[in-house]
């Protein structure tokens, strides 16, 4: 079995569902009900707020997340489009929404800032009038800043899982290396991704050079002050 077939079977237990996320995207999505999940993975959030009473539709590139994705959809009687694509291909989908959340680190697995830009402006332009956009991502300042090699390890060894985060340098990426082990099996499934190392001037600029206004950034879901020391990136943004 792949790396990402033994995650996506863990994925629930190592990515518990935050409180602390879900209150953020509420707070800053508003009133505004019609969303996009980008990179779902199994969809713990598209449906705890479709729960809520949001229109959430889901977009995830990997099967076998998708496929659990709609197992749970169709368990809680959610009625939800799922878009199995690459987030580069956002525009393909034909609606538009009042806002669009990205979490989990996932816009650094783009190829770049030529790319990243390209999905903001791709974004902003199927976001209705005064539509807001919420990013999450590791804090790569602090990253390159300090020369991190290592994020604190998700450890559920409770419930029989460890996730080790380890990162590397190569040229201007960052290779991610992701170690699951799973104390039954006394087996370790390893993966390694290139990240590209989005700093917050340049996220901030690519945001503007979309459309994007009133930019804020946090340290973390609970609203905490950003700085290059905090251990997330957490930015909300506006179309005009």
């Amino acid at each position: 079995m792949s790396f990402y077939e033994k995650l996506s079977t863990y994925y629930d237990v190592v990515f518990k569902t935050g409180e602390n996320q879900l209150k953020f995207i509420k707070k800053y999505m508003g009133d505004r009900k019609k969303l996009l999940d980008v990179a779902a993975g199994t969809g713990n959030y598209s449906i705890s707020l479709s729960k809520d009473g949001y229109e959430v539709d889901s977009l995830e590139l990997d099967s076998h997340m998708v496929d659990l994705l709609e197992d749970k959809a169709t368990g809680e009687s959610i009625d939800m489009d799922i878009y199995e694509m690459n987030m580069m291909d956002i525009h393909e989908i034909d609606k538009r929404y009042d806002g669009v959340y990205c979490i989990g680190n996932s816009l650094v697995h783009l190829n770049g800032k030529e790319e990243i830009g390209q999905f903001l402006k791709k974004t902003y332009d199927m976001l209705n009038h005064n539509g807001v956009i919420i990013i999450q991502i590791v804090n790569y300042d602090r990253v390159m800043k300090n020369n991190v090699t290592k994020l604190p390890t998700i450890d559920r060894s409770q419930e029989g899982v460890l996730f080790e985060r380890l990162y590397s340098r190569k040229d201007d990426k960052v290779i991610f290396t992701g170690n699951l082990s799973i104390i039954e099996e006394n087996k370790e499934y390893t993966s390694h991704v290139e990240l590209f190392p989005l700093l917050k001037e340049d996220l901030e600029e690519l945001l503007k050079r979309a459309g994007f206004r009133n930019m804020k950034f946090f340290g973390g879901f609970d609203e905490s002050e950003y700085s290059d020391e905090t251990f997330a990136n957490v930015i909300v943004a506006y179309k005009g």
